[in-house]
Parts: C-alpha cells; sequence; structure tokens
C-alpha cells in the first residue's frame, strides 16, 4: 500500500488541499514505475535479439552443413551413376567413364577411362580418346603428356604403339598416372597429333575418374 507523507503547511507557504497533493504523489510514483518498466523491457528486448542472433547464426551454419553433405552424397552418386559397370564373361568386369569434350580448337572428342578387373584383380587402367572428324591422327608411339595447373607433367604410355584400330583413336596406359592426378583442379592433355591440341579435363570427371579407380573389385 502506497504511504503519502503528509504535506507541510508553513506559514510562507499556501497550504495544499490533500486530495490535490496524493494525486501528484501517485502521478510520479506511475510515472516511475513506466520508466522502470520501459527500462525492464528494453533489457528483455536487447537479450532476446541477442540470443535470436545467436540462434539465426547456428541454424544457418547447422543448414550450410547439411546442404554441403547433402550436395557432397548426391555429387558421389552421380559420378557412381556415370560410371558404367559390364560384365564381359565370367569372373572378368569393365568400368567405363565416358564422356564428350571438345579441344582448343572446338573439335568434339569421346575420352573414356576404362578398368579391367579380372578374378579380384585389375588388369589393366586406360584411357581412350577417338577424335571427330575422322581427318584426325594420332602419332603412334608417342606418349600423351597431362600437365596439371601446377605445372606437375605426367606422361602415359601409347597402349596402341604397336597397332591402333583406327588413326583417329588413341589409347594410353593410366593405371600408374590415375592415382596421381588431382581432384581440385583441372589437366590438360596435349595430344600428340601431327598438328598437336589441348584437351581440358575438368574436376567433375577428374572426381568420376577417381570413382572408377576406387571401384570395388570382384
Amino acid at each position: 500500500m502506497l504511504k503519502l507523507p503528509r504535506p507541510s503547511f508553513g506559514a510562507a507557504h499556501s497550504p495544499i488541499p490533500f486530495k490535490q497533493y496524493a494525486s501528484i504523489t501517485i502521478w510520479r510514483y506511475n510515472c516511475v514505475s513506466l520508466a522502470k518498466g520501459a527500462k525492464l523491457l528494453s533489457y528483455f528486448i536487447y537479450y532476446v535479439n541477442k540470443v535470436m542472433k545467436r540462434f539465426l547464426l547456428l541454424f544457418c551454419v547447422l543448414v550450410s552443413f547439411l546442404l554441403f553433405i547433402s550436395f557432397e552424397i548426391d555429387f558421389s552418386l552421380s559420378a557412381l551413376a556415370l560410371t558404367r559397370q559390364q560384365l564381359e564373361w565370367p569372373g572378368q568386369l569393365l568400368y567405363q567413364s565416358r564422356h564428350s569434350l571438345r579441344d582448343d580448337t572446338g573439335s568434339s572428342w569421346q575420352v573414356v577411362l576404362f578398368k579391367r578387373i579380372k578374378d579380384g584383380e585389375t588388369l589393366e587402367i586406360s584411357l581412350r580418346l577417338v577424335g571427330f572428324p575422322e581427318g584426325i591422327e594420332f602419332l603412334h608411339g608417342e606418349r600423351l603428356t597431362i600437365t596439371t595447373a601446377k605445372g606437375e607433367i605426367l606422361a602415359a604410355k601409347d597402349a596402341f604403339a604397336e597397332k591402333s584400330p583406327a588413326a583417329n583413336v588413341g589409347q594410353y596406359e593410366m593405371q600408374d598416372i590415375l592415382p596421381q592426378l588431382p581432384v581440385t583442379e583441372a589437366i590438360e592433355l596435349s595430344l600428340p597429333l601431327e598438328a598437336p591440341r589441348h584437351l581440358n579435363i575438368p574436376i567433375p570427371v577428374l572426381l568420376e575418374w577417381q570413382s572408377l579407380l576406387f571401384s570395388a573389385n570382384i
């Protein structure tokens, strides 16, 4: 209960009616209470905003992480889906990664990386390149030069050095080369042709090649 001090009535002051004095005192009390309430409310809103900002930040981090994981899983499944598996005969499997890419002159190439497994052992991993149009001619016996973005140079041996099914078809041994290839940057193939050309292999294709490299042996 609010206790009101009694007003002083001195000789030099005119008397203030008690009801008027009580009203003024109650009004002042209400103003102070409202000010305190507003201050408490502002503190409450400040801390709620602070907590909400932290919660929103945590939520964004969590969503980003889930999206990243989802992308990685989806990409891995997509890469595996693009890798073809073929049973050549009992005990022997053939894995293939096929893509159509263009060289620096705009000509189209069929790029096929394949892995052959027999009785649980890898027989070969080779890269076959088929150029279009058919006027393209490989210099058989020459190695395929592979250059990374960091300037590292690798050379793959010609598998058709002695005999080729066609002039526009080249095949190169990749079993020792493939594990050395990067997966975070594209590589460039320098094709051993009469008129040298360059073929860029993008990161998604390299990732697919790696999935083929680690395909389960039977």
